[in-house]
């Protein structure tokens, strides 16, 4: 492998390897997300305008 190989291989490495991080990053936010539930007087929910959390409950909006 000549310099210029090797200077190519290694950017695309670098690129892989910051991909590979952004992969995980978005993962972890789907999980977080998917993690997220609130209950409402309707049943569990995803989070939404009409469902708001209160200290002392669930309150409809």
């Amino acid at each position: 492998m000549n310099i210029t190989e090797s200077i190519k291989f290694n950017k695309l490495k670098e690129e892989n390897e910051a991909l590979k991080n952004e992969i995980t990053e978005l993962k972890q936010q789907i999980l977080y997300k998917e993690d997220l539930y609130f209950h409402c007087w309707w049943g569990d929910v995803d989070y939404d305008e009409e469902c708001e959390y209160m200290d002392n409950g669930y309150k409809i909006w």
